[in-house]
């Protein structure tokens, strides 16, 4: 079946998305953010890029959607324990110390899907992290419980632009068991 994508040329990635428990966790970490002056990127838009695809057309789209099917992971412990800033890009991330070595295989792996489409693909070491702030001006220091995260799933979502920024929207969940199942959405 073809999808139906809010573009002509979509901008896709895949990602870890959380579940409620440690989307409410990033939420409260966020909050703290605030409380610095920092505007934290919002709830709903939360996760770990594992592969940055960019646009693609429908036949890449169609490709990676299918072929992500042969994609395999076990289920992998995040323990996110560092808060980094990132001058270039000027954001402010959540990071792990260690990247489990089944994560980056993961990562590799879906990269390598990107690559095997025509896409240009990052080729820097992978680094797990989630995205808490833009537009950073400087470092911030702050005090936080570390963030444990079982990631059992990866999607494949679509960045859509929309008045006042951008919404990530999953589009696709595969388990690591792959069976893939369609994302409801509104």
């Amino acid at each position: 079946m073809q999808r139906t994508w809010n573009m002509a040329m979509p901008r896709l990635f895949f990602a870890l998305w959380p579940d409620e428990n440690t989307r409410q966790a990033l939420t409260t970490l966020s909050e703290l953010l605030v409380k610095k002056g920092v505007k934290p990127v919002t709830p709903e838009n939360l996760h770990v890029t594992l592969a940055f695809l960019g646009q693609v057309n429908a036949e890449q789209a169609q490709f990676l959607l299918e072929h992500a099917n042969g994609v395999h992971c076990k289920p992998v412990q995040l323990c996110f324990d560092q808060l980094s800033y990132w001058k270039k890009p000027r954001v402010l991330c959540l990071s792990a110390r260690e990247t489990p070595v089944a994560l980056a295989g993961l990562a590799r792996d879906l990269s390598g899907l990107g690559l095997a489409c025509g896409l240009e693909m990052d080729g820097r070491p992978y680094v797990p992290h989630v995205t808490l702030a833009k537009k950073v001006s400087k470092a911030l220091v702050l005090e936080f419980e570390p963030i444990d995260w079982l990631a059992n799933a990866f999607v494949l979502a679509e960045s859509v632009s929309q008045p006042g920024g951008v919404r990530y929207e999953p589009v696709n969940r595969w388990s690591f068991t792959c069976a893939r199942t369609q994302v409801q959405t509104e």
